[in-house]
C-alpha cells in the first residue's frame, strides 16, 4: 500500500462517516406545511369551513440537538491515527525482519565479486574505494562495531580501547585487515597505483578474513 493509496483511503472513510449524521440532522428538520388561508391569493371569500376544519396555530417547534460533530471527529481522527500507527509498525516489522534473514558475510563476498568484475572497466582507484567499504560494512553488521563513520586508525585505536567486549575475534586477523584497509586509503587519498599481483592479494586477502570471521561466527553458535 503506497502512501496515495492510503491516504484517499482515510478521505473515504472520513466522508463515509461523516455523512449519515448530516442526512439525519436534515431530516430532522423538516416541518409539515401549515394549513391553508382562509382566503386564495385574489382575496375571495373561501366556501365556508366547518369547526373541523379550523386548526389552532402551530406552537413554537423545538429543534433537535445538533449532532456531536466534535465527538464524530474525534474519533475519526483516533481510528486514523490507529490506521497509521499499525500500517508504521508494520512496515518496521517487515523491515526488521528482512534485515535479519541478510547474511553480513554472504552479502559482503558477492559485493567484492562485482567489484572485482568491474575492476577492468572502473579502475583500480575505484576497486579499492569498493573493497574499503566492504570491509566496513561488514565490521560494522557483523560486530556491531562502528567504522563507516571512523578512519582507519581511529578504527585499529578504538579496537584496542573501546571495544574490547566485541573484538577479540577481529584481533585474530588485525594483521590481515589493517594491510587491507591501509593500502586501500594509499590508493584513494595518495594516489598509489600498486601493481596487479598487489591488487589480486587485496581482493584474496579480504576474501579470506570475510571467510574466516564467518566461520569462527558458525562454530561459535
Amino acid at each position: 500500500m503506497n502512501r496515495k493509496t492510503l491516504i484517499f483511503s482515510l478521505a473515504c472513510i472520513t466522508a463515509v462517516l461523516f455523512l449519515p449524521p448530516v442526512l439525519l440532522y436534515a431530516a430532522d428538520l423538516r416541518v409539515p406545511n401549515p394549513p391553508s388561508g382562509i382566503q386564495d391569493d385574489a382575496g375571495l371569500a373561501a366556501p365556508p369551513v366547518s369547526a373541523e376544519d379550523i386548526r389552532d396555530i402551530y406552537g413554537p417547534i423545538a429543534l433537535p440537538e445538533p449532532p456531536p460533530y466534535l465527538l464524530y471527529g474525534v474519533m475519526i481522527m483516533l481510528v486514523l491515527v490507529l490506521v497509521i500507527a499499525v500500517w508504521f509498525a508494520w512496515s518496521l516489522m517487515k523491515k526488521r525482519k528482512n534485515n535479519q534473514k541478510i547474511d553480513p558475510a554472504a552479502h559482503a563476498l558477492d559485493s567484492l565479486k562485482k567489484a572485482e568484475d568491474g575492476l577492468p572497466e572502473f579502475g583500480i582507484l575505484f576497486f579499492a574505494g569498493e573493497v574499503s567499504q566492504i570491509l566496513r560494512s561488514y565490521i560494522e553488521a557483523r560486530f556491531s562495531i562502528p567504522t563507516t563513520s571512523c578512519t582507519t586508525s581511529e578504527f585499529f585505536y578504538g579496537l584496542k580501547t573501546s571495544f574490547d567486549g566485541q573484538s577479540s575475534m577481529l584481533t585474530e586477523h588485525d594483521q590481515t585487515l589493517k594491510q587491507c584497509l591501509t593500502l586501500c586509503d594509499r590508493v584513494k587519498f595518495s594516489r598509489f597505483l600498486p601493481e596487479h599481483e598487489a591488487v589480486r592479494s587485496l581482493a584474496e586477502s579480504a576474501r579470506s578474513f570475510i571467510d574466516r570471521t564467518r566461520t569462527q561466527a558458525t562454530e561459535e553458535k
